[in-house]
């Protein structure tokens, strides 16, 4: 499971707002302003169902399962690769018969034109598939109570 440490900011029904800091693994993934996590910056906040009722100022452990990031990455990155060779394959040996035109420039049209459609699909089945509670982040374990900053989440190297 991919996890991640977090503070409670606070609670909204039943729901925990969590803060976290984005770590080196989100500063280097392509996809990392595409992600349900509201915010921007090195701060993030996210909200998780607060099964383990945790209180405003503990730090908790949160995290998604394997196969939900592992489905989402596929859909990410693996459909859109595809469907980018699949529309420059197309669009080299079927556009010259409709357009004089260098076939692999039309190649690249299509393949372009074929990775922004799907880019569209994408985000319409991620927005959905971001409502299923499997691809929700879950609370784990509450690490500590009465935390008072994200300190915890600094590297050896970060400045404190």
């Amino acid at each position: 499971m991919a996890t991640e440490q977090g503070l409670v900011t606070r609670i909204a029904g039943p729901v925990a707002v969590v803060k976290t800091i984005r770590t080196e693994a989100c500063e280097g993934c392509a996809a990392r302003d595409g992600c349900k996590m509201l915010g921007g910056g090195r701060e993030v906040l996210m909200e998780v169902e607060n099964a383990l009722n945790a209180k405003p100022g503990d730090l908790v452990r949160i995290s998604v399962s394997d196969t939900a990031f592992l489905k989402v990455t596929f859909l990410v990155y693996l459909i859109p690769a595809v469907m980018f060779l699949v529309g420059a394959i197309v669009g080299h040996s079927q556009g010259p018969r409709f357009i004089d035109m260098d076939p692999g420039i039309l190649g690249a049209i299509a393949g372009f034109a074929f990775m922004a459609l799907t880019f569209f699909f994408v985000r319409l089945i991620g927005n959905k598939m971001g409502q299923a509670p499997s691809f929700k982040p879950v609370m784990t374990h509450i690490l500590a109570h009465d935390a008072k900053d994200l300190n915890f989440c600094q590297t050896p190297n970060e400045p404190q």
